[in-house]
């Protein structure tokens, strides 16, 4: 079946629900993990995301990771703040 435009453009606008796991949230006790809403990144976000980011690949992945965050939102800041392990896993 070949795909619409409007189908493939749709696929811009989905959020995913991604569960952390308890081992990288640092949670004492062992506590549950938790979850945060992503969504896909276009090519428009891409190309902000080069152009601002240029040759750095660690601010690139950090704006990667913030302009994909919904919830909870977070400032650039504040993603760079971020477990090494929490960045990569999402």
């Amino acid at each position: 079946m070949t795909l619409t435009a409007e189908e493939l453009l749709a696929g811009g606008a989905l959020t995913h629900v991604v569960d952390l796991p308890a081992d990288l949230l640092n949670t004492h006790g062992g506590g549950p993990g938790g979850q945060v809403i992503l969504r896909p990144l276009t090519v428009r976000d891409l190309q902000r995301i080069g152009k601002a980011a240029r040759d750095d690949d660690s601010l690139s992945a950090a704006l990667m990771v913030q302009q994909s965050l919904v919830e909870p939102p977070l400032k650039l800041e504040q993603v760079t703040q971020l477990p090494a392990g929490v960045a990569r896993f999402l």
